[in-house]
């Protein structure tokens, strides 16, 4: 047996058959009742406790009057913020997890709530929402219960799978496994945590970046499954086609008339200095690549890209070239981006 803090020694703490526990005797505890962030609280019997993996208790503080029993759909006249005094915290639902005390304690710790704390049907929502934004749980259940000892807070929990795989969607995609499985490494065998899992997908979305792939995106996850594969959906962002336009030397497609500028190199010069075409996966330093040897020709003092989405396709781009030819006698040249 261990005392949980010096600074108190009537708060113990200490392992047995059912768990951990914090215990200390109360003398009074209330009844409540009433929807908790749609979740459902219903009053069950003390028995259902049997197997339930943390429970604090606590003494009312000292001079501390008798909780009324008020549920906590009492009208605006009975009472305008009705609160209840909570003597036990209960973690539920991990009992024999491969990393059951820390995500018992994770839960525990997510909450305000305490043994002693009295809180109103709002703070207990808030406790909810503070248990499953951890991003450990796939789904968080609080019941308060009428027990012998007063009201009992039931935090029942579903941890989420622990991490085997991590599957792309389509499975035909420019980044490999091997990188995929070097940033995950660190959480294969671990509870998967959906807000670590979104700073993975930051990882993989800059991995496109720094190789790139700028259009590309990665939303998810689509699918977890129970032995722990998880699915995300890659768009890596495909060419739709190349637009050439010409343009005069202050930028405009039009002159003076409004009618387009035509311009004196025939398209086929341009079209084969890129490499890029109709259906690839957009790169843009690729682009760059292409654009520089626009550049060697000497033939254009100006190449604006502009990256037109095409409607009705998510990810789809028609990669359009202003092109401004070059004058005689002068040579200048540099990449624009809209």
């Amino acid at each position: 047996m261990f005392r949980f803090s010096p600074l108190d020694p009537s708060w113990l703490f200490r392992r047995g058959a059912h768990g951990l526990a914090f215990a200390l005797p109360v003398l009074v505890g209330t009844g409540l009742s009433g929807p908790a962030n749609q979740q459902e609280i219903s009053h069950i019997n003390t028995s259902s406790l049997k197997g339930s993996k943390i429970a604090q208790f606590a003494k009312p503080p000292k001079g501390q009057k008798e909780v009324q029993d008020i549920p906590f759909d009492s009208s605006p006249q009975e009472l305008a913020n009705p609160r209840v005094l909570i003597t036990e915290v209960v973690i539920d639902g991990i009992d024999g997890h491969p990393e059951q005390e820390r995500l018992e304690f994770a839960a525990y710790d997510a909450m305000s709530v305490r043994p002693g704390s009295n809180i109103s049907r709002e703070e207990l929502k808030l406790a909810l929402d503070a248990v499953y934004s951890t991003g450990w749980f796939s789904a968080v259940r609080i019941e308060p219960i009428n027990g012998p000892l007063g009201v009992q807070l039931l935090v029942e929990v579903e941890p989420n799978p622990v991490l085997k795989r991590v599957e792309l969607l389509p499975k035909k995609t420019k980044i490999s496994s091997r990188i995929i499985n070097k940033i995950f490494r660190p959480d294969f065998g671990k509870t998967l945590n959906l807000n670590v899992l979104q700073i993975r997908i930051k990882e993989l979305k800059q991995w496109y970046v720094d190789e790139g792939y700028s259009l590309a995106r990665i939303s998810g996850p689509n699918r977890v499954t129970s032995d722990g594969v998880i699915q995300l959906k890659v768009g890596e962002g495909l060419v739709s086609g190349i637009e050439i336009k010409f343009l005069n030397k202050d930028g405009e497609v039009n002159n003076k008339d409004g009618k387009s500028i035509n311009g004196k190199t025939k398209p086929w010069v341009i079209e084969r200095e890129i490499s890029m075409k109709s259906g690839d996966i957009f790169n843009r330093k690729q682009l760059e690549g292409d654009i520089k040897r626009l550049y060697g020709t000497s033939l254009f003092s100006d190449v604006k890209v502009t990256l037109r989405p095409v409607s009705g396709k998510p990810g789809t781009v028609t990669i359009v070239l202003g092109i401004t030819e070059q004058s005689t006698g002068s040579l200048s040249g540099g990449i624009g981006y809209s």
